[in-house]
């Protein structure tokens, strides 16, 4: 699974590259005073930063579980 763009307030939503083909979305959120910052939290552990909306993504390298 791939996060999802958005591109008219969520009318319609489109998939988008994301650089880690294996990763499972689990979490998808959006920065309220600047909705094309968005954050995706994936398994394995990981969560990655967009910044233009989703067209692309970057790990965010301390992300931690604190259940493992």
């Amino acid at each position: 699974m791939v996060p999802i763009g958005r591109r008219d307030g969520g009318d319609h939503w489109q998939r988008v590259g994301f650089p880690d083909r294996g990763a499972v979305v689990w979490s998808i959120a959006f920065q309220p005073a600047n909705p094309k910052i968005m954050f995706a939290g994936v398994a394995p552990i990981g969560i990655y930063r967009s910044e233009d909306g989703g067209d692309t993504w970057k790990k965010l390298a301390a992300a931690k579980s604190p259940g493992h």
